[in-house]
């Protein structure tokens, strides 16, 4: 369905009103995957899930089909289908002709190679050059074969996309003290396959592991595909692509298309891919034009003025902070329960919010509970696709944006989703300005030591509507079929050591995916494994009772409770210039082989307890 503009206008006429509502209903339907019947037109969208990728996806299509420009904000802030259809009437009625930015695309590729990187791209650079043998920014599909592979037609379907998206044959250099990304006429396919007939399981998810994290030379490839082969019948396909040319949409859409592609030459059918009109380059040009326009001098004031006096997060961690930073890293896999997700999905909805936000404003009490600090300030990825231009695009387009909470006064947590909405949707409202250059600009990035403005990070990733099959790659409950090739889950740490801490969230089908990303040279897997126990603990409190006042929400888990009551007694006095984990360990050199805990009839001495200081820190707090 398109409508042109001149038709568009004609909306004062109630047929062409009820065109567009029934056009709003069923993309509505569509993205929110229900039937249109379903949704009503006085309901607020937030009360069929939508999320900030959900409008997106609706704001682009109005965009295409409507020349109707709705800002992501509006959409997101309670908008129902009847009072979009109003704002766009009015946006119709105050002109006679809607005018968008112009954008300084070029219809195809110019024959000069070498470009500007983005801001974003200059900031993953950066890193990589700070910790070349680093894998945190490696992102992979992974996924187990359990059928018979047309190795050719896969090799063929890889190469189309190679050939198709200049920013997989992208490579990134630097000359004269400038840097730069060249894009080449043509690059053959960086394939491996590797025989795994010998290996038993667990030496195969070892050796996957060691595929995963070889490093990248980013002035050579950015993408490379490994295949581990035990049989015919029996594979492990891993798709790796450096960060600096990919994000999570781009990854839905390359493996769309990978999946058409290959189903097409297994069958001798052809295939028709959506034309490509605008490339990441364009991009990275209109977003130098925009920083340096008075809409980024906007921005600019905005986020100066959003993060005035704001002090960095200080976790409690297992070790002292390095002089600079490795990006070494580990993670840590949980579920959340289909009950206990159902419950959050209700809340949000009860409060006419989102999940998202539920989420978020629930790891900030975390993060609270954990460091006593009031102001606190994570980061969360944007699309950063504001421009519908570039809905489509494969390149690395996300932002990270700051959300800063203020905790003090001991809100509800209902007050609490109150002002972190509002938080959020004008941090999507200001998603444009990049955050390697406000970082810059703000003087904060002289510390090799500190990731600069965000030591944590939080998102929540709906894998169904972004990338579905990369779900394979996360969750061990889900399957897909690629024509006759049965594809089964594969799952081996990624991303690790990017931050501090990254909280990632998967919304899965049924449940949701808790992955805690750290710094393995500040904290010890105990120590996240607590973490992720307790903000079950404190997720199960909130939709137990959300008018509590966060302080009073239960953060304790089990354990923890046992741990405390077996202080209770006898009274004994403690020097009051050391802290409890202190007190613990300095008893531990004491007395190493005395039971430090008793746990459901098992002992544990100091030696060998697994209770992590910070453990004790969070319980003394409670």
């Amino acid at each position: 369905m398109s409508i042109h503009s001149s038709q568009a206008h004609l909306l004062q006429d109630s047929e062409a009103q009820a065109q567009l509502i029934a056009y709003l209903r069923a993309q509505a339907a569509k993205i929110a995957g229900i039937s249109a019947d379903q949704v009503s037109i006085q309901q607020p969208l937030s009360d069929l899930g939508f999320d900030s990728l959900m409008a997106v996806e609706l704001r682009n299509q109005l965009v295409t089909d409507w020349s109707a420009d709705v800002p992501l904000q509006v959409i997101l802030e309670g908008s129902s289908i009847a009072s979009l259809t109003d704002r766009i009437q009015e946006q119709f009625a105050a002109s006679a002709e809607i005018k968008f930015t112009e954008l300084p695309i070029s219809k195809s590729e110019p024959t000069t190679h070498r470009y500007p990187l983005s801001q974003g791209q200059w900031g993953l650079w950066f890193l990589h050059k700070l910790a070349p043998a680093s894998a945190a920014y490696n992102v992979a599909f992974t996924t187990r074969i359990r059928s018979q592979l047309n190795l050719a037609a896969l090799k063929q379907s890889l190469q189309t996309l190679i050939d198709r998206h200049p920013t997989l044959r992208t490579i990134y250099g630097q000359a004269e003290g400038e840097l730069f990304q060249e894009i080449l006429p043509t690059q053959s396919l960086n394939f491996e396959q590797i025989d795994a007939a010998i290996w038993n399981e667990e030496t195969l998810i070892q050796q996957a592991i060691v595929v995963y994290q070889r490093p990248f030379n980013l002035e050579s490839s950015v993408l490379r595909v490994s295949l581990l082969t035990r049989s015919p019948q029996d594979h492990v396909l891993i798709l790796n692509i450096h960060h600096i040319a990919i994000d999570g949409v781009s990854f839905g859409v390359l493996l769309n298309e990978l999946k058409l592609l290959y189903e097409a030459k297994i069958t001798g059918q052809s295939v028709s891919l959506p034309a490509i009109y605008h490339q990441y380059i364009d991009f990275a040009q209109w977003q130098r034009e925009m920083i340096s326009g008075a809409e980024g001098e906007q921005l600019w004031s905005y986020w100066k003025q959003q993060l005035e006096g704001v002090s960095s997060l200080i976790l409690p961690t297992d070790r002292p902070r390095l002089p600079i930073q490795n990006q070494s890293g580990s993670s840590y896999s949980f579920e959340l329960s289909e009950a206990l997700t159902a419950q959050l999905r209700v809340l949000a909805k009860n409060q006419k919010t989102t999940l998202y936000t539920v989420l978020l404003a629930a790891f900030q009490v975390l993060l609270h509970r954990y460091t006593g600090q009031e102001d606190i300030v994570i980061g969360t990825p944007a699309s950063g696709r504001s421009q519908t231009a570039f809905a489509q695009t494969v390149g690395f387009f996300v932002n990270m944006i700051a959300l800063r909470t203020n905790l003090a006064g001991n809100p509800t947590f209902v007050e609490l989703l109150i002002q972190v909405r509002s938080t959020v949707l004008e941090a999507i409202a200001h998603q444009s300005y990049s955050a390697p250059l406000l970082v810059e600009r703000l003087g904060m990035n002289r510390d090799l030591s500190s990731p600069g403005l965000f030591r944590a990070s939080f998102n929540l990733l709906n894998l169904p509507k972004m990338a579905s099959d990369f779900e394979l790659s996360i969750s061990s409950r889900s399957s897909s079929q690629w024509g006759d090739l049965q594809l089964e889950p594969f799952e081996i740490p990624q991303q690790e050591g990017q931050n501090d801490l990254v909280f990632d969230v998967m919304e899965t089908s049924d449940r949701l995916v808790g992955i805690l990303r750290f710094s393995t040279d500040l904290f010890d897997a105990a120590t996240i494994h607590g973490m992720a126990e307790r903000f079950q603990t404190l997720l199960t409190g909130i939709v137990a009772d959300p008018a509590q006042l966060i302080q009073q929400l239960p953060i304790l888990t089990d354990f923890d409770q046992q741990l405390l009551r077996s202080w209770g007694s006898p009274k004994t006095d403690y020097p009051n210039d050391l802290c409890i984990h202190q007190l613990f360990e300095a008893q531990a050199e004491q007395t190493p082989d005395a039971i430090a805990v008793i746990r459901n009839e098992e002992f544990s001495t100091y030696q060998n307890s697994t209770i992590d200081p910070i453990s004790l820190l969070v319980i003394y707090k409670s």
